[in-house]
């Protein structure tokens, strides 16, 4: 312990102890935040450049569907964080929630990052999308770690264009 005279005159006592405690402290801090920020089981993942784990590809009419009920339509995802989902699930809030599961994904299948995954689905009731409105979703799943997340944004919803058969042209030869 060494004994110095600080500002003012005062006694200022120094210890190397303290000092090591607090350079120990500031490493130990240094590192939780880290570890923190790293896509792990014990960090936040995907979240730590305030990127949503899943986005939107598309929201669309399914053509390959026809039913008198409501208009069948696809939601595509796509897996943009650095971690495996193993539960995906998205909620349309129109009038009432109405939830798509992605049956694709799985523990057994997971969606590994960059993946993509459809849910196909027919929305029923009066309260069907309108082709180029923008629509809130909800969506939410589970990491293969076991966290939970849960995403809130838009996609408008895309319609296909109308069939329009055209007349055929018709050319005329000309002879010399």
């Amino acid at each position: 312990m060494t004994t110095a005279t600080g500002p003012g005159g005062r006694d200022r006592t120094f210890s190397w102890r303290n000092h090591y405690t607090a350079i120990v402290c500031t490493v130990l801090i240094g590192i939780l935040l880290l570890v923190l920020a790293l896509p792990s089981p014990w960090g936040l993942g995907a979240f730590e450049l305030n990127q949503p784990p899943v986005s939107i590809v598309s929201f669309e009419f399914n053509q390959s569907l026809i039913n008198p009920g409501g208009p069948a339509v696809i939601l595509s995802v796509e897996n943009t964080g650095s971690s495996s989902i193993v539960n995906l699930s998205a909620s349309l809030q129109l009038q009432y929630p109405y939830v798509m599961d992605f049956p694709s994904v799985s523990a057994a299948s997971p969606l590994e990052p960059r993946q993509s995954a459809s849910a196909n689905g027919i929305i029923v009731g009066p309260y069907s999308p309108y082709c180029g409105s923008v629509y809130n979703w909800t969506i939410s799943g589970t990491f293969s770690s076991g966290s939970i997340f849960e995403i809130h944004t838009t996609a408008p919803f895309h319609c296909p264009p109308p069939n329009i058969s055209q007349e055929p042209t018709l050319v005329a030869e000309r002879s010399l």
